[in-house]
């Protein structure tokens, strides 16, 4: 069988076609492909396997999904989208509590008991357990503020809450309100029925003080009679 040698287009290289009168390489303009649109069904289908539990990166490497990076301009955009994304995260954090759960519950690779009856631990995964729960963790509080968040948000708005019921604070007291309140306090405190009502307390403190000191003397008086019959 003899050998022959590839030719220009099997090697894949410039033909005639591809050059100018003087024999150099014609420039051709670069064509970008076509930017694809992205539907309404595209958007929701992405919305929809992230409250599934998916990561947004994951769905995004599929071929008929648009990237990350795109997805978000979507959302930047179109307010509906926005609120949508963000319900998805919520719905997915509330799936992901679920999870926690199984994934503390699994304890299979734990750890096992040897011949001798002495527990041998797997550190390893239970260390790798703990740092999976932990950012799951810390995703479900930042989707959920309102449930698991540390704080409890105030705005400035004269509102307290944590969550959806918010509490009514009270108006902030101006100097010449906080001057009368003050004034009324004292007013009442000089009125003659709480005047008379210390009085008597006093008295009654110090008529109960004067029992005490008579009851301790009569007692001292017994006790060095007692001492001097001994």
């Amino acid at each position: 069988m003899t050998k022959r040698s590839p030719t220009e287009e099997e090697m894949d290289l410039p033909t005639p076609a591809d050059k100018d009168e003087e024999g150099n390489l014609k420039v051709v303009d670069y064509v970008p492909p076509a930017r694809k649109d992205y539907t309404d069904e595209d958007m929701l289908m992405v919305l929809h396997r992230l409250a599934e539990g998916e990561l947004l990166t994951d769905i995004c490497k599929d071929k008929d999904m648009p990237a990350s990076s795109t997805f978000m301009k979507y959302v930047s955009r179109d307010p509906v989208l926005a609120r949508e994304y963000k319900r998805a995260r919520k719905i997915r954090a509330v799936n992901w509590c679920d999870d926690i759960i199984k994934i503390a519950d699994d304890d299979e690779v734990d750890g096992y008991i040897d011949e001798a009856g002495k527990p041998i631990w797997n550190y390893q995964h239970i260390q790798r357990t703990k740092m999976r729960i932990q950012a799951r963790q810390w995703i479900i509080k930042a989707d959920l503020p309102e449930i698991f968040g540390d704080k409890v948000q105030v705005d400035h708005s004269g509102a307290v809450g944590g969550g959806s019921e918010k509490v009514d604070a009270p108006p902030q007291e101006t100097r010449e309100q906080w001057a009368a309140r003050q004034e009324e306090r004292i007013a009442e405190m000089s009125a003659p029925e709480v005047v008379g009502y210390i009085d008597k307390k006093e008295e009654e403190g110090y008529a109960s003080g004067n029992i005490f000191v008579i009851c301790v003397f009569l007692y001292l008086m017994i006790l060095l009679g007692f001492l001097e019959r001994m």
